[in-house]
């Protein structure tokens, strides 16, 4: 149990995070000089101003003699004996190493039944993958037919240098969840689905696909063939341990032969599984396509082969899953290879296994946990080893957190890339035969398990929320509005006297809004400034908070749900009402992880707290003995800095900028406890309910103020639409990224 009052720990754990950032960055600021940027951190403090740099290594280019394959048509093979992919050039062999990006189906109001993203705008994405020095393109699952043709028509055109593919095979992510929860279910509903969708994807791939239902559309064709660019194929999806353990209660079915895989004698039931799907994928390209191609069987750290002692969550451990008992046979001549997901802060034995916390990487005489895993597993495996996802968010809100700084969300943008690039050059020093990062680009329809989950009714009315981690992987932005609504910059020309919202005795407050944000500017009058002037302003949504503020004596004519407080370049923020606090409700009342104040859950106490975001409980380690304290993000805490990406001091999740007596701010809409401008959709009274779900708001008030005073609130223009408008820009990360790339793939001097 958590007491609130743990505020102290707190900042002490924050500053001991700061530090390891900082002895991160210094860490890779030694090899291949890229763009200067002024580094920020998350707190729009300016900690360094250098040459961004990857440690330096070069990935050493092999060649063999082509085999004979007998008229069997092999592009690429995945060698076991040195590790590595290799690609047909004629009767020679190049190595090929995989630097890539993983590419969803959507773009931000994409209908995931039926993706919309167009021809042009791939062909688009292609281009700015290769000037980023990657050579390929990794997709989950079955893209629309016009990604496969934009990737033909561009590797068409730019013959000696393509953008090459990845292919993903899933099956319906459901049926772990629900029936039949296991991959031997009497009907084979599972297997056959699989199996099914390997032979499509298959089918897709070679451009032979016509007549098949893609989403909410009916006899759709796949006729652009792009195999000849395909590395390989990833089947399956990040398992469910449950899965994993229900199917391997089937002792009967731990083996399965077939003309192109089969399995060891050590192989578990679920490891069969793997092996007839494989079988099945290869056994229809080679007898349909005369082709192979190599294959590889998707798994992330919850269910690696190895043991890990120190996991503090058993259900992160319990399960494993170990490719290594599947087995090619002489006909499969591509080659089989290992694909898994490694994140650098979850599960939390990255963190906190010892044999990782001690090692010492000789690139940069630094402690390296990330990279001591990647060695470690790499033991495991007589295959070459891609790593099929990783990276790090931009989001606002944080969802787990890195020994190493490396966290997932509460980044910039240049933070993104240093840590991308420092991932990028661990995998490749380790060992492996690649690496794709996750992601190309955002995905407003993803939910983190930390935030309010709501999914927009219409998909062409979602909004993001920058206070989820899952939505803001992308290399890619995707931004709120046509274009940007207002710049925080302390430039004040965006503002007319059309967006003037109140004049108090205090200020004067002008107000924009999309789908992301609440903008807004405040000018104080008389002689204020910012710097010695607390300015409060009061926001009313469901109007279920209170009619004052204790605390600084005011007093509103209508319930404010929240107060933005401006109190300098530290200590502004947005607080809610105690009757109101999402975080409390949650997990205070429901899951009992914290100790809620006195007032929580009364109404009109005249008492608002700080909005808050949980990140992790208190961890007991096994192995260890030790107790690692829960950590809490202050997400109300708003942060100071620039958001023109056009400056050396941009910080891509700053809030505020002030300069005197005027003042920019954006505060994200879910720290207004609004999850969807565009519908009108907020945070239901909890408390009334007894559940938490969601309401209708018809406005949203605000007013402005200082200490002991009586505030008027007044309505804010939102403009009505009936679908979301958005833009991309890629992000300072880009740069970044493609020198380090570029650093990778060129010969050592």
């Amino acid at each position: 149990m958590l007491c609130r009052k743990s505020g102290e720990s707190m900042k002490k754990y924050a500053k001991c995070i700061l530090s390891v950032l900082l002895a991160a960055i210094t860490a890779i600021l030694a090899g291949c000089g890229q763009k200067e940027y002024e580094v920020v951190d998350a707190n729009g403090n300016t900690v360094l101003n250098a040459d961004y740099s990857a440690p330096e290594f070069h990935i050493e280019e092999k060649t063999k003699t082509s085999p004979d394959t007998g008229g069997v048509d092999v592009v690429f093979f995945a060698d076991s004996e040195d590790g590595v992919f290799y690609r047909k050039d004629g009767d020679t062999l190049r190595s090929f190493y995989v630097s890539g990006v993983d590419m969803g189906l959507s773009d931000a109001t994409t209908d995931m039944d039926n993706p919309n993203v167009s021809y042009e705008t791939y062909l688009e994405w292609f281009t700015q993958i290769k000037e980023m020095h990657a050579n390929t393109v990794r997709v989950f699952t079955e893209m629309p037919p016009q990604f496969y043709t934009a990737l033909l028509d561009y590797n068409t055109q730019h013959g000696d240098d393509p953008l090459y593919l990845m292919h993903g095979i899933w099956f319906p992510e459901n049926y772990m969840w629900d029936y039949p929860m296991e991959a031997f279910d009497a009907d084979e509903v599972v297997i056959k689905a699989f199996e099914k969708s390997a032979r499509e994807i298959s089918d897709v791939v070679h451009g032979n696909c016509k007549g098949i239902t893609y989403g909410k559309q009916t006899n759709v064709t796949f006729s652009a063939d792009v195999s000849k660019w395909l590395v390989g194929y990833i089947l399956g999806l990040e398992w469910s341990a449950d899965f994993v353990d229900a199917t391997n209660k089937h002792a009967d079915k731990s083996a399965y032969e077939g003309d192109y895989l089969k399995t060891s004698a050590e192989a578990a039931p679920f490891e069969a599984f793997l092996c007839r799907i494989g079988n099945t994928l290869i056994a229809h390209e080679t007898e349909k396509y005369s082709a192979q191609t190599p294959v590889s069987f998707l798994n992330w750290m919850t269910t690696d082969p190895l043991t890990h002692t120190n996991e503090p969550y058993p259900e992160e451990d319990q399960a494993a899953v170990n490719t290594e008992n599947i087995i090619r046979t002489d006909k499969y001549l591509a080659g089989l290879f290992a694909a898994l997901d490694i994140y650098p802060y979850y599960p939390e034995f990255i963190n906190y296994q010892p044999e990782y916390s001690g090692y010492t990487d000789p690139l940069t005489d630094r402690p390296n946990n990330y990279k001591a895993y990647l060695l470690d597993l790499k033991k495991a495996y007589t295959v070459p080893i891609i790593v099929a996802e990783f990276g790090v968010p931009t989001s606002r809100g944080v969802a787990s957190e890195s020994v190493l700084g490396y966290n997932q969300g509460g980044l910039t943008e240049q933070e993104q890339g240093m840590f991308v690039s420092n991932m990028i050059v661990d995998i490749a020093s380790s060992g492996y035969a690649g690496s794709l990062i996750f992601s190309w680009q955002d995905e407003w329809f993803k939910q983190t398990w930390n935030t309010f989950r709501y999914g927009a009714k219409n998909p062409a009315t979602r909004t993001p929320n920058v206070m989820s981690a899952e939505q803001n992987y992308g290399i890619l932005a995707m931004l709120p509005g046509a274009d940007d609504t207002v710049v925080i910059d302390g430039d004040t020309s965006e503002w007319t006297d059309a967006d003037v919202v109140l004049e108090s005795d205090a200020a004067t407050i002008s107000a924009k809004t999309d789908e992301g944000y609440l903008y807004l500017f405040a000018k104080l009058k008389g002689r204020k400034t910012f710097d010695n002037t607390k300015l409060f302003i009061p926001v009313s949504t469901l109007g279920v908070g209170s009619d004052q503020y204790k605390a600084e004596k005011l007093s509103f004519d209508k319930p404010a749900d929240m107060i933005i407080c401006l109190d300098g370049k530290e200590n502004s923020k947005v607080l809610v009402d105690e009757y109101y606090d999402f975080f409390q409700y949650r997990y205070g009342w429901i899951m009992g992880w914290i100790i809620t104040d006195d007032n929580f859950g009364v109404k009109n106490t005249g008492e608002y707290t700080l909005q808050r975001q949980w990140v992790t409980g208190e961890l007991q380690l096994p192995a260890t003995g030790e107790t690692i304290p829960p950590i809490i993000n202050e997400s109300g805490t708003l942060l100071f800095g620039s958001t023109d990406p056009n400056s050396k001091a941009y910080n891509s999740v700053a809030d505020f900028t002030y300069k005197k007596n005027v003042a920019e701010l954006r505060i994200p809409w879910y720290l207004l406890n609004i999850l969807n401008v565009r519908e009108g959709v907020c945070v239901n009274d909890f408390m009334k309910e007894n559940a938490e779900g969601t309401a209708a708001f018809s406005q949203v008030l605000i007013g402005a103020g200082v200490n002991g005073e009586s505030l008027t609130l007044q309505p804010v223009n939102i403009e009505k639409k009936d679908a979301s408008e958005f833009h991309t820009r890629l992000k300072h990360s880009y740069e970044i990224i493609s020198a380090t790339l570029k650093m990778l793939h060129s010969a050592e001097s």
